[in-house]
């Protein structure tokens, strides 16, 4: 027979083993609950994430690889990480006391050439006082604004001091479907260095709002600070410089792995402008249009699958002294057709103010090839169609 000490220490040892055992469950459930009921922060339907260093946005799902591939990434890494960089924006801000103070805005960069040209975002370095990068190392430099592209979204900077490093912009057309892209930069502005990896998703996308298209689609994570990284392939060589994400769409659903970046081609070709001439000068035609794909034809019953739909014509601009009206609809520009692949924004910009060029135009059933010259886009604010 226990003693009456003996069962009081029992109940106390069996008080506190199902007290554990409680806890245990009922903290299970906590999380369960938590997990369960938690729901995004309530937010505006946003399709287009710009990447400043303020906000977070989602990171996709992981994509695995073979231990071969994982090998080549990190011997890739190894050498491109020298030549990635932090972009610190130091701007100034006005209070509402009319007090002027400093604001930093942080992006990311990649560091082109020997002359330590560094390519980013233009919108990572919009209003700038003054530019430092942080380099691999940890080690900051001065750099000087050569000029910037709003339309593009694209600056070149040039970094003082000696240049560690630098990577060659690729060749953005051989791309592929399902190739293996990685992505170097300094998310949310902390986090300097970072890598991810991923695939091309799509190739010649356009992104409504922003007035871009021809971007590359990647699910390779890239979040708020990554502006202006590269995004590279297995050689090493920059195929794009990362741009934006898609966080949201319009009806509020919530995207995961959409991000994009301008191809190595056009970032090639507006580079080279800016360090010669430190602006861009592009070709007009005096319209704005709404892009034609196979779901807006069926909405709206069109005859064409592809094309651009005059919207508006700039009076005594180059379209309306060629005869081109409102709801024409321009299918291709010197005999090349405008496709999935090829928008009108794109074939345009590949002739130069004050070249003569031939639009094919649909009109009521008929069509008809019309003449008409080149001028030098006027200065615009804002992502807008180009044309």
């Amino acid at each position: 027979m226990f003693k009456r000490s003996t069962w009081i220490g029992l109940l106390v040892v069996l008080g506190l083993m199902v007290g554990a055992i409680g806890g245990v469950l009922v903290g299970g459930v906590g999380v369960y609950m938590l997990t369960a009921n938690r729901t995004p922060n309530a937010q505006p339907a946003l399709a287009v994430q710009r990447l400043s260093a303020q906000v977070p946005v989602q990171a996709p799902s992981v994509t695995s690889a073979s231990p071969a591939q994982d090998a080549t990434v990190v011997d890739t890494v190894k050498k491109a990480e020298p030549a990635v960089v932090t972009i610190l924006n130091t701007t100034q801000t006005r209070t509402q006391r009319n007090r002027t103070i400093p604001a930093l805005a942080e992006g990311s960069g990649v560091i082109i050439d020997q002359q330590g040209h560094i390519v980013t975002n233009a919108h990572v370095v919009a209003g700038a006082q003054q530019i430092q990068v942080i380099l691999n190392d940890g080690s900051h430099a001065d750099a000087k604004l050569i000029g910037a592209d709003s339309v593009s979204d694209i600056a070149v900077l040039q970094m003082s001091g000696n240049v560690p490093a630098y990577l060659s912009l690729g060749d953005s057309n051989a791309l592929q479907l399902g190739e293996t892209v990685i992505a170097i930069g300094s998310p949310l502005g902390s986090y300097r260095g970072s890598v991810t990896t991923g695939v091309v998703s799509g190739l010649n996308r356009s992104v409504d709002g922003t007035g871009q298209d021809d971007l590359i689609q990647t699910d390779a994570a890239i979040n708020h600070g990554n502006s202006g990284g590269p995004l590279i392939n297995l050689s090493g060589q920059v195929i794009g410089i990362n741009t934006l994400v898609v966080q949201n769409t319009d009806s509020g659903d919530l995207a995961q792995g959409l991000g994009f970046a301008i191809p190595s081609n056009t970032v090639s070709a507006i580079v080279q402008q800016l360090i010669a001439k430190g602006s861009i000068q592009y070709p007009f035609m005096g319209i704005s249009y709404a892009e034609v794909t196979p779901e807006y034809a069926s909405a709206f019953n069109l005859s064409v699958q592809h094309g651009a739909l005059i919207q508006d014509v700039t009076p005594g601009g180059p379209a309306a002294n060629a005869g081109i009206q409102q709801d024409d609809i321009i299918t291709a520009l010197d005999n090349q057709p405008i496709d999935e692949n090829h928008s009108l924004r794109s074939i345009l910009f590949q002739h130069q103010v004050g070249d003569t060029v031939t639009a094919t135009v649909l009109r009521n059933g008929q069509t008809l090839s019309l003449k008409l010259t080149l001028v030098a886009r006027p200065a615009q604010s804002g992502n807008v169609t180009p044309g």
